[in-house]
């Protein structure tokens, strides 16, 4: 008998061992693949961030299989300024939200479209370099006035039903509800059964992801036309003249514009008009070459401009 207590007792202790074992392994493995996941996705937009940054001078898939640490790091640095404005925005306007909401429903919804179009502004401003132009902001009081004139109107319809009259319009309106009705209970169904499946939630990612990719092309795009500082290459050559048979010292400029461990990608440049010629040579640092030149850290207000 006691043995018999003894044996139930050690096969329900080895259950429980493997019962806490399991969610342990199950633990590690999701975090093990959400790691993964996010390594991959970071060297991702890393390559997006690099293939935007070297698009802006015309260079296409030369240099593009080396992702270096500065330019995860300069991507994601502009998310932050990016996430950091937004925060402002919020902090900003979300009291005014509140106290709106508290005194009408149309200054919530005026509200509201201020605190997008500034999140808009900046965003644009951040990622595309490009300020929000002046009909964007007529657009906005078009869409403001539009708002507020409904609400003095549906205000005035409301006081009418309450008084007994127009009772047309209210009988229109419950039967636009009831046909709206239906779809809108498929809608929450849709979001009900993505809420529950886990797998659905994968789904959502994927629009996620390619937005990312864009927003950080862009930023890639970006960051280029706003860079003012470069490594100039002063060459200096000597060459016969075919014409009086006199030696000759030929310069040329060329400028650094990307920079790997072990070679540099070079194009020449126009130092007066602050233009690259987009022809572009990829040279070793321990080359001869640059053994003749040297290397000149140089500022040009307002970026570079590409031919």
């Amino acid at each position: 008998m006691n043995s018999n207590h003894r044996e139930t007792t050690s096969t329900s202790q080895v259950n429980l061992d493997e019962t806490e074992r399991r969610p342990l392994a199950i633990s590690l493995m999701d975090a093990s693949i959400i790691v993964l996941i996010f390594t991959g996705l970071t060297y991702l937009l890393g390559m997006k961030f690099k293939g935007g940054y070297l698009g802006y001078y015309k260079v296409t898939d030369v240099m593009l299989g080396d992702v270096g640490m500065n330019y995860i790091v300069d991507s994601f640095t502009n998310i932050l300024i990016l996430l950091t404005f937004w925060s402002f925005i919020c902090i900003f306007f979300f009291p005014l939200l509140s106290a709106a909401k508290k005194t009408r429903q149309a200054l919530h919804l005026v509200t509201l479209l201020l605190a997008l179009y500034a999140a808009i502004s900046i965003f644009c401003l951040v990622v595309f370099n490009k300020i929000v132009g002046e009909p964007y902001s007529k657009v906005l009081i078009i869409i403001s006035s539009i708002i507020m004139a409904c609400d003095v109107i549906y205000t005035f319809l409301k006081v009418q039903l309450r008084k007994g009259k127009i009772l047309w319009l209210k009988k229109t309106i419950e039967a636009m509800v009831n046909k709206l009705t239906p779809g809108i209970q498929e809608v929450k169904l849709i979001v009900f059964d993505i809420k529950r499946n886990k797998y659905l939630k994968f789904l959502l990612l994927i629009p996620i992801i390619y937005f990312a990719s864009f927003v950080f092309f862009h930023l890639g795009e970006t960051e280029a036309q706003r860079k003012e500082e470069y490594l100039i290459i002063k060459y200096e050559k000597t060459e016969k003249n075919k014409e009086t048979g006199k030696e000759e010292i030929k310069k040329t400029n060329f400028v650094v514009i990307n920079e790997s461990k072990d070679n540099l990608l070079i194009a020449p440049i126009n130092l007066n008009q602050k233009i690259i010629t987009p022809t572009y040579s990829i040279i070793e640092t321990k080359s001869k070459l640059n053994e003749l030149i040297k290397l000149e850290a140089m500022n040009f207000k307002g970026g570079l401009k590409v031919k």
